[in-house]
């Protein structure tokens, strides 16, 4: 046994705590913030969009930080955040552009996972680089009713999510408590070598009505720099700039529509359907974004610019291989990060009253402080 001189206190080894139940009050609701997981997938046939996150490789790679499935639902952030106060300890991670996270006014990293007791106010402080969408993502992700298979928000037609709209002042959601498990990741982190890279041109392939334009106009819609219009939404991305001949006219029968299709409309502007976009449609798609470029082109803002260069379907398969690999490599370190972290729960109950002692492995603690010394 060692002397008291000798005993070394680590912080935040144990943590006692009330059983817990709750979750986070909405005190700001920020300008767009909706509730979105991996989508409706199956339904098209019957009219339903498959509403996904805009950016599926940021969601994923948000939820793999706090131990979640990739598709598990998170809040959807555009242009300005959210101001929560959490009821109950959570485990978060901020995904997507930068936007100046910060939890009791200290600033906090962007893609880490950050253990946030009860009573902590989180709150954004606007982006502070390319983009305009974030995921905030939660241990056990945000608890909303599921609807035709997804817990995603439909906005047009008041569906899914949490009632079926964006958030307001005076919510409330529900979290799943913590478990010891869970809590082992807070500062875990996404190295910048897995996460999506927001600067560079939209990749595109030859779409269902690629002889629609001339080759002259092909050209020129890739050599054109496109701006991103206040029309734009979860929908499409709407695109002003020069307008395209069509030889045979905009209509073409309707049929399905791909995510990420470029449609020319009579206008003779493109559109560029995302997440909600609907089932179908009769305008020529000439071009079709690469899946892998979705998440890049989610992040434009109203007034941006957007330019386009054509791939090969190889090309194409090589950005979705690379994606995969890095949620891939990110679940290898979350392992990793684990085994390092060891700990475990007991519960006990004192005069009535439920607790939760969790405790913590820090043999390794130790070994590093004998080390350094």
């Amino acid at each position: 046994m060692k002397s008291s001189s000798h005993i070394k206190c680590y912080p935040q080894v144990c943590d006692v705590t009330e059983y817990e139940v709750g979750g986070c009050d909405v005190l700001e609701p920020g300008m767009l913030t909706t509730v979105q997981d991996d989508g409706h997938w199956g339904l098209q046939n019957t009219g339903i969009p498959v509403s996904v996150a805009m950016d599926q490789q940021a969601l994923a790679l948000g939820n793999l930080l706090v131990g979640n499935e990739e598709g598990v639902a998170a809040l959807e952030i555009t242009l300005f955040g959210p101001r929560l106060a959490f009821t109950i300890d959570a485990l978060m991670a901020v995904t997507g552009v930068d936007m100046g996270l910060q939890v009791d006014g200290h600033d906090i990293l962007a893609w880490t996972a950050i253990l946030v007791r009860t009573g902590s106010v989180p709150s954004m402080t606007g982006f502070t680089g390319a983009g305009c969408r974030a995921w905030l993502c939660v241990a056990g992700g945000i608890d909303v009713p599921d609807v035709l298979g997804s817990r995603s928000t439909l906005l047009r037609v008041a569906l899914g999510g949490f009632k079926g709209r964006a958030l307001r002042t005076g919510d409330s959601l529900h979290l799943r408590p913590l478990t010891q498990q869970v809590r082992r990741l807070d500062g875990f982190s996404c190295p910048v070598g897995l996460r999506p890279q927001y600067t560079v041109d939209a990749p595109v392939l030859p779409g269902p009505q690629a002889e629609s334009l001339t080759p002259g106009t092909r050209q020129a819609f890739l050599d054109a720099t496109w701006t991103v219009s206040d029309a734009s939404d979860r929908m499409g991305c709407r695109l002003e700039g020069p307008q395209l001949a069509l030889g045979h006219g905009a209509d073409v029968i309707s049929e399905v529509i791909p995510e990420g299709a470029v449609e020319v409309t009579g206008s003779g502007l493109p559109i560029v359907m995302l997440a909600d976009r609907q089932t179908t449609g009769g305008y020529v798609k000439p071009f079709v974004v690469a899946s892998a470029a979705l998440g890049w082109l989610a992040q434009r803002r109203p007034g941006d610019s957007v330019r386009f260069r054509m791939c090969s379907r190889d090309d194409a398969r090589e950005m979705l291989e690379k994606q995969s690999s890095a949620r891939k490599e990110l679940t290898r370190l979350q392992a990793i990060w684990r085994q390092r972290h060891a700990g475990g729960t007991l519960h006990l109950t004192v005069n009535g009253v439920r607790h939760v002692v969790e405790w913590q492995d820090v043999t390794s603690l130790e070994a590093d402080h004998e080390h350094g010394s």
